[in-house]
């Protein structure tokens, strides 16, 4: 009588242990060279006392056996890490992923890609910043990308301790006790000229009463806002025209003004640091004040992407090419990494890619924003 397959009581489960990986002597034996010939061959160290034939052998035994070494033991062979570390220093960049600094990590990761690297992201800013001292003093990566426009002391002065080749992006660091023995970069878009472009825009359409918008009355003191002014009272003295500074949080009252028809009342608007209120007036504060855009306001903004782009009615704005610093920022580390320092890469060595003007739908001339 046969037994009921149901009744035959299931076997013991069959655990077998994972392969084991692949070793230096492994490769050594497979070579028949000793295992200091083997990682000089890998390291490409004292390789002028290796014969090519030799090099050739233990080159064809890593393949042979896919040898790859382990990454604690590759660092301590090399002393390189083989890592680029990002460190995203505005905390809403972890939640929103707006589109500044997704351009700009779109360009890291493209530019590790073409110089094959790694990319290590640093996320534990304040108040878990003493994990982050502990990752980037112990040496996680060879280099860090500093993104974002806010800086903390206690942020600075960690990123400026760990001596590593450090590439600013859009701001530059504050003055240090702390001595480097190491040279930091900086990769930005030509702010100077962002300001001007759009001033001379607006000029170009006649405007003589531009109201610029600041995001708080402490941001006049960051380099990049200073260097936007910089260029836009340039192209404002240049056209005779008046320019006024304003806060995000008076954004109301100067529409206001614009619906009451004050003599005082600016034409148009520029949005110096970036996107962030468009959204807003073209939404909420101009209807409700019963201002047309752009037919009694016309509209700048500073970045240009998919905010600017998409928006309720799309906005003329600067646009900096922020894949392109992304990328310039991880060939300035690697280029440090492999050459040293040259004259091409000294200390404080700040790259400034140019920007343009996007022309859309916001800007039109005075003379068309006509009574209602």
């Amino acid at each position: 009588m046969e037994n009921d397959p149901a009744d035959t009581p299931p076997s013991e489960p069959t655990f077998r242990a994972p392969p084991r990986r692949t070793r230096h002597r492994d490769v050594a034996l497979r070579a028949g060279v000793s295992t200091a010939t083997v990682s000089k061959v890998i390291t490409g160290r004292e390789t002028d006392r290796i014969s090519q034939e030799t090099r050739m052998r233990v080159l064809e035994a890593v393949r042979e056996l896919n040898y790859v070494p382990q990454s604690a033991v590759r660092e301590m062979q090399t002393g390189r890490t083989g890592r680029i570390g990002v460190l995203l220093v505005h905390p809403a960049a972890f939640g929103d992923m707006d589109p500044y600094h997704t351009g700009v990590l779109s360009g890291i990761l493209a530019g590790a890609w073409r110089a094959q690297r790694n990319t290590l992201l640093y996320t534990a800013l304040e108040p878990y910043a003493e994990t982050l001292r502990r990752e980037i003093l112990g040496g996680g990566a060879d280099a860090v990308l500093a993104v974002g426009k806010v800086w903390s002391p206690l942020v600075e002065s960690i990123v400026t301790q760990a001596n590593l080749p450090v590439v600013y992006i859009s701001v530059l660091p504050q003055e240090s006790e702390i001595r480097r023995s190491v040279p930091y970069f900086g990769v930005d878009c030509d702010n100077h000229m962002g300001g001007r472009l759009a001033i001379e825009h607006l000029a170009r359409l006649g405007h003589r009463r531009i109201g610029i918008i600041l995001g708080g009355v402490a941001s006049k003191d960051l380099p990049f806002v200073r260097e936007r002014l910089a260029g836009a009272d340039a192209a404002a003295t240049e056209a005779g025209i008046s320019l006024s500074l304003l806060e995000s949080v008076s954004l109301t009252t100067t529409v206001q003004t614009v619906a009451a028809r004050k003599s005082t009342a600016p034409t148009a608007l520029f949005f110096i640091e970036g996107e962030t209120h468009i959204a807003r007036l073209l939404a909420e504060i101009a209807p409700d004040c019963g201002v047309r855009i752009p037919q009694d306001l016309s509209v700048v903004a500073f970045n240009s992407t998919r905010l600017s782009k998409d928006a309720l009615l799309p906005v003329t704005a600067v646009r900096q090419p922020l894949e392109e610093i992304g990328a310039c920022a991880v060939a300035l580390a690697v280029d440090y990494l492999d050459k040293g320092t040259t004259s091409e890469n000294h200390a404080g060595t700040v790259v400034r890619l140019p920007v343009t003007l996007d022309v859309r739908e916001s800007t039109v001339p005075p003379s068309r924003q006509s009574p209602r």
